[in-house]
């Protein structure tokens, strides 16, 4: 019997917008797989690819045209991984400039605006030890604008995340002792230091770091965890004593 998939934000995205290498390889590997996921994946999509999105739609709107959003992404004054992203979904949604600027932005509220359904279709979704609420937040407009909540603070975070953490500290001690020479994961150890100390810290910006972690946390011990991050999930998995598999 064919063991069930559980899969991570990267392979949800990765399905609808990788590389038509990387989605032939994705539908092999979870050809009559049962697939799951869980709510702390939304929250990921929503605070990376669909926050993006959105971001980019606003540059449309405010230039009018397709030049200019371009030049002003790539001289935009963030994080290289943002920049990636906005790049290439609006090469997606502009067919590589081959489409009428009104075409791609059409193109990019209707993506804006099902990316959930799309993404998620024939997926079981989990609830999440997290109890993460901006799983649930939903996408508004405010002509010509799109919005949507994607970010929480240590004081205004409404989840069961410290909790859940206490629930796992002992898979979380060897996790850290498992990592302790991984110069690759070192963000992780030192999140890992202060919220095994104080598992309120975990809220805020270090829930960001412990998000593969989380993942992890909440898949079913039966299913075999698919990612493209092979470099955070596989010692992750391998520490908590999970079945892992990379595609790229």
């Amino acid at each position: 019997m064919t063991e069930d998939a559980f899969l991570d934000s990267s392979i949800l995205l990765s399905r609808k917008f990788g590389l038509p290498m990387q989605k032939s390889n994705i539908r092999k590997k979870l050809k009559q797989r049962h697939k799951f996921s869980t709510e702390y994946a939304k929250t990921e999509i929503k605070r990376t690819f669909l926050k993006d999105a959105i971001f980019l739609h606003s540059l449309l709107v405010d230039e009018g045209y397709l030049a200019p959003v371009y030049q002003r992404l790539r001289s935009y004054p963030t994080m290289q991984r943002k920049k990636d992203r906005c790049l290439a979904i609006l090469e997606s949604v502009s067919d590589k400039k081959q489409l009428r600027f009104a075409d791609a932005l059409s193109r990019l509220e209707n993506l804006i605006n099902g990316m959930e359904k799309e993404m998620l279709r024939d997926i079981q979704i989990m609830k999440s030890g997290t109890n993460c609420q901006l799983a649930d937040e939903e996408v508004e407009f405010d002509a010509p604008y799109f919005r949507i909540r994607t970010h929480c603070s240590r004081k205004n975070a409404v989840c069961s995340l410290p909790e859940y953490l206490i629930q796992n500290k002992l898979l979380l001690r060897v996790l850290k002792t498992d990592i302790s020479d991984n110069k690759q994961l070192c963000k992780l150890k030192d999140a890992l230091d202060v919220v095994l100390k104080n598992p309120d810290k975990a809220k805020g910006n270090n829930c960001k770091t412990l998000g593969d972690t989380l993942i992890c946390l909440d898949a079913p011990n039966d299913c075999i965890i698919f990612s493209t991050n092979k470099k955070d999930f596989g010692p992750i998995c391998s520490s908590f004593g999970k079945s892992f598999e990379a595609v790229r």
